[in-house]
């Protein structure tokens, strides 16, 4: 796959750091090259740095107009023909969409701040970008945001729907524990049961709960979904064995090694249930795009995130949920941050890869038993 990142430089702050780590990432297994829009002293010591990954830059080719730098990043896109275009920050995010129109590339874009917040006091020319921003972000395929609180301001200042949003820690360590981080695909468990402690009501999703249930079932997994609520929704799956159960205090009672309890919710607030089943040592998952649960979870050590609002991605947080051991410590949570993890989780939100193939349907149970 080929993939231009675009940035205002590749040197000089935090962004620029993600960017080079991003390059360096996707380099092993894809084509990459890097096209900024700024020069600077230090611009040939950090293309040396970044060991062969070409770096196209506009200033150096005499275009310093928005205009310009527009048509080039199209002329760039037209020529070389990208499977996708990764811009970092809000200015290189709109010559990103702007240059790309009708060319038929996929536009990921990135925040690494809140931008609602950041550009209102930054100047005109920043309120300028932030009221562009607002019209052209909806139409980019994906937003990476580096945090919940990044995540939060693009969801609900910038219009950009759930499905189209990602949160992605930087991958700030790159060094000492590369050497354990998880680089390969998670294994695949024999057997999985999705414990749902919630209301069974529209707000919960359950159809979006089955539907990740079901993606565990097509990779060989013997998956059983156990909704523990009270609600008038209805659970419906061909593929996978269903349970319903009412309302019970202590319903972590009806989990077992195999366990993990699943909150699949389109919004919540915190996720007093995640807090609850860590406290039972239940590995737990949640959406990012859920915002709330954020602060409800560990990654990592109580359980994971799921990246993005696709059954895929949740399907893939209950695969490494499962295989949490409690041995967990804090080098469990650092591991979020580093190259490997983060090399993984950006091949799968760009649509490169996923964290493990789809294996062959499995013959499932289905029925009202429990076991």
């Amino acid at each position: 796959m080929k993939v231009l990142l675009l940035a205002q430089s590749i040197e000089g702050g935090g962004a620029q750091e993600v960017c080079r780590a991003w390059a360096r990432a996707l380099g092993g297994a894809h084509e990459v090259r890097i096209l900024v829009l700024d020069s600077s002293p230090a611009m040939a010591e950090a293309r040396r740095a970044l060991a062969g990954i070409p770096v196209g830059c506009a200033a150096d080719a005499g275009v310093g107009s928005h205009r310009g730098r527009v048509a080039y990043v199209r002329r760039t896109v037209a020529d070389w023909r990208p499977d996708v275009v990764l811009s970092l920050e809000t200015y290189p995010n709109l010559v990103a969409l702007l240059a790309t129109r009708g060319l038929g590339t996929r536009t990921v874009i990135s925040e690494h701040n809140v931008p609602s917040i950041l550009l209102r006091v930054e100047g005109l020319a920043k309120r300028a970008q932030l009221v562009l921003a607002k019209r052209l972000y909806r139409h980019a395929e994906s937003v990476i945001c580096v945090s919940h609180a990044v995540a939060t301001d693009i969801r609900c200042n910038f219009g950009v729907s759930a499905d189209k949003v990602a949160v992605l820690p930087n991958g700030v360590l790159g060094g000492a524990l590369d050497s354990d981080a998880v680089a390969e695909p998670v294994p695949l468990p024999g057997r999985i049961t999705v414990l749902v402690p919630a209301r069974l009501v529209p707000q919960k999703r359950p159809a979006h709960c089955v539907a990740i249930a079901e993606t565990l079932a097509l990779r060989g997994v013997r998956t059983t979904l156990v909704w523990v609520g009270d609600g008038t929704e209805q659970l419906r799956s061909g593929m996978v064995e269903i349970v319903r159960e009412k309302w019970r205090d202590d319903w972590h009672t009806l989990a077992d090694e195999e366990t993990v309890v699943l909150l699949g919710s389109a919004y919540e607030g915190f996720g007093n249930v995640l807090v609850e089943a860590a406290n039972r040592r239940i590995p737990v998952v949640a959406g990012s795009t859920a915002l709330g649960c954020a602060d409800a979870i560990v990654p990592g050590v109580t359980g994971f995130l799921a990246a993005t609002d696709t059954p895929e991605s949740y399907a893939d947080a209950v695969q490494e949920a499962r295989m949490l051991t409690g041995g967990s410590t804090l080098d469990s949570w650092l591991r979020q941050f580093s190259a490997a993890t983060t090399a993984r989780r950006l091949e799968s939100v760009l649509g490169l890869s996923t964290v493990s193939a789809p294996r062959a349907s499995p013959a499932v149970r289905t029925g009202a038993g429990h076991g």
